[in-house]
């Protein structure tokens, strides 16, 4: 009997981990060739799957009491986008995953709102992102959907998806939790669409 399907399976930590030194995802999960548990710096990695370069990136590393994953992280990526940008030919497209987002226009205290912690994940990797050309950020971690225009710095580069020079930012994250929806602010000029739109249903 087949227990475990024959697509591969990519998965990312979240801040429900935080707490336990992400013990339950580096012991729930391994990655191909790593120690187990899971060492903490192999919570990042990449893949190529037919003209897509696919980076999982840790945004958790920006809460711990360590900031050295922070920086083994930051040159990780830096290393892999070098390599994924003189392999254009092959892999055009970079896409960037992770658990928060780096925007949101959601009225709460997250991250990405700016309002207590200061945007640590923007201000830590938005220049790297946008220096080496990565071209889709997919997020969650805000329980509503929301996409963005073109923007860096907070501002809007162009306000259309043709041939953007910066990355376009998604948050999907609104496929549930018994937590609820987040409200949403009066919105900003970078967001092209959003929607409130969850299903608490999903987990009970």
């Amino acid at each position: 009997m087949q227990i475990w399907p024959e697509i591969s399976f990519y998965d990312l930590e979240s801040d429900g981990e935080l707490g336990h030194d992400f013990h339950h995802y580096r012991t729930q999960f391994s990655m191909s060739g790593a120690d187990w548990p899971m060492p903490m710096d192999r919570l990042w990695y990449s893949y190529n799957i037919r003209l897509v370069h696919f980076i999982v990136f840790s945004t958790e590393v920006y809460f711990i009491p360590d900031s050295d994953y922070m920086c083994i992280q930051f040159y990780w990526l830096l290393d892999d986008l070098t390599k994924a940008n003189q392999n254009r030919d092959k892999q055009p497209w970079i896409v960037a995953m992770a658990h928060r987002p780096m925007y949101c226009s959601n009225n709460s205290t997250d991250d990405c709102t700016g309002w207590i912690i200061g945007n640590k994940v923007k201000h830590g990797l938005e220049d790297l992102f946008y220096t080496q050309g990565v071209d889709l950020i997919l997020q969650a971690h805000e329980h509503s959907y929301e996409r963005l225009w073109s923007v860096c710095k907070d501002e809007v580069v162009v306000n259309d998806y043709n041939n953007p020079t910066v990355p376009i930012h998604i948050i999907s994250g609104a496929a549930g939790s018994s937590e609820g929806a987040n409200s949403l602010d009066e919105g900003k000029i970078w967001s092209a669409f959003r929607d409130k739109g969850f299903d608490s249903d999903c987990q009970r």
